[in-house]
């Protein structure tokens, strides 16, 4: 079973890139400042310039400024197979891009759509996940971790089987010092569940290949359901989030924490409701954490059109109601943000001038500022999926499809 939250696929097109300054936070003279947006990169997939189509999920660059990520579909036009099963590319600061693998579903055990994603190592090597393809014991395959070399070699590090193993992860891997992969998968691990195939796992790859299930979620819900999202590390433990379940009723999903030998405690529960609001925390990235233990994230449903929250142990503060205005330009279905030092910076699937979404600034006072709006078409683009990559030459992040035509692109905002 995969849950695909309100999940936006993307699009746009190509203009040429400048080198913005080092990106500054908002004070007096900072905000009449203008934000301007670029297209560093627009996927145009084709049989002559076969190149991917509809990036997803958060990019990630290497110390050369080199960004990564992976399209949902996408075709190499292989006569051996009919497979448009999404892509692994590179985009240089220029904007050349480079497709470092397409996937071909079942066939070798090779992932299909990716979902989310990528990380990269400090040796260019790229990790992410696809849902689907691999073991065609699940509909359509159980998924799988991969691993793309510099030189675009991929191994499949992990084919989920389904059933105690996990199955259909949606978001990329984290990696430790070690060289060993933590991640989720949405279903799987505790086959009675729900009757649902199972409530989905915590799992750990070894930096010998092996795989562990640290933690399946069990029947009932209560310690939540699904998690989609993925995890950070702090002091040795893991950091999620579950798209439902908890132990309010009704349950709208829960921030959990697990040690690394596999105690699970929930940090948080989501309810709809006065004192803990917000419901259906947003997939693929879960929480930030700040030097003090704070954890910031995002949830997509509740208390307005989302929120941006702040739990300080068990106290939530929301930081941010989208959609307060009533025309919705401050935004709505916002994505996780990334913490940049005192400021928090993330992107809404919709919403802004012209309802193709933004991205926004809040500081941990709640202060919100929008921006730049995505005014949609070739020129620009529209509905961002995840949180921009912060770098010091500007925001970047993937866009969405806006019209028939349109296969995602890839952007730069700055000043």
């Amino acid at each position: 079973m995969i849950l695909l939250l309100r999940l936006a696929w993307l699009g746009s097109s190509l203009a040429t890139a400048v080198a913005f300054p080092a990106a500054q936070h908002a004070d007096a003279a900072a905000a009449k400042m203008e934000w301007t947006e670029s297209l560093l990169y627009s996927f145009n997939d084709t049989q002559s310039h076969p190149d991917g189509t509809r990036p997803i999920g958060v990019l990630a660059a290497d110390s050369q400024g080199n960004l990564y990520g992976a399209t949902n579909t996408g075709s190499s036009y292989n006569t051996q197979t009919s497979c448009d099963c999404g892509a692994v590319f590179k985009v240089t600061p220029q904007g050349v891009e480079t497709v470092l693998h397409f996937f071909n579903g079942s066939a070798g055990n090779d992932g299909s759509f990716p979902a989310s994603g990528v990380i990269v190592d400090k040796q260019g090597n790229v990790y992410g996940t696809t849902p689907t393809g691999g073991n065609t014991a699940c509909n359509n395959g159980c998924g799988v971790v991969y691993k793309i070399a510099a030189d675009g070699t991929e191994t499949v590090l992990h084919v989920f089987a389904g059933g105690s193993d996990g199955s259909n992860p949606m978001a990329p891997p984290i990696t430790d010092s070690k060289g060993n992969l933590y991640g989720t998968t949405s279903s799987g691990g505790n086959t009675s569940c729900l009757s649902s195939g199972g409530c989905g796992t915590v799992y750990k790859i070894a930096a010998n290949g092996t795989e562990s299930v640290l933690y399946a979620f069990p029947s009932g819900g209560s310690d939540g359901l699904y998690p989609q999202s993925s995890l950070i590390m702090k002091s040795g433990a893991l950091y999620g989030t579950t798209a439902q379940g908890g132990t309010l009723n009704p349950s709208f999903g829960t921030i959990f924490s697990l040690t690394k030998g596999g105690a699970e405690t929930v940090v948080w529960n989501f309810c709809n409701a006065t004192g803990c609001e917000g419901a259906y925390p947003t997939p693929q990235q879960g929480v930030v954490m700040d030097k003090s233990g704070n954890l910031y994230g995002a949830v997509g449903g509740g208390i307005g059109y989302g929120i941006v929250y702040k739990l300080s142990g068990n106290v939530e503060t929301v930081l941010y109601t989208f959609c307060s205005q009533t025309n919705c330009t401050d935004g709505w279905y916002p994505n996780t943000p990334a913490l940049v030092r005192k400021y928090l910076y993330g992107t809404t699937q919709y919403g802004g001038s012209t309802d193709n979404g933004t991205i926004f600034e809040i500081n941990r006072g709640g202060a919100y500022s929008v921006l730049y709006s995505f005014a949609g078409g070739s020129n620009d683009g529209c509905y961002p999926s995840a949180s921009p990559l912060h770098l010091r030459s500007g925001f970047f992040g993937a866009l969405g499809s806006c019209s028939t035509g349109d296969e995602g692109a890839i952007y730069r905002v700055g000043k």
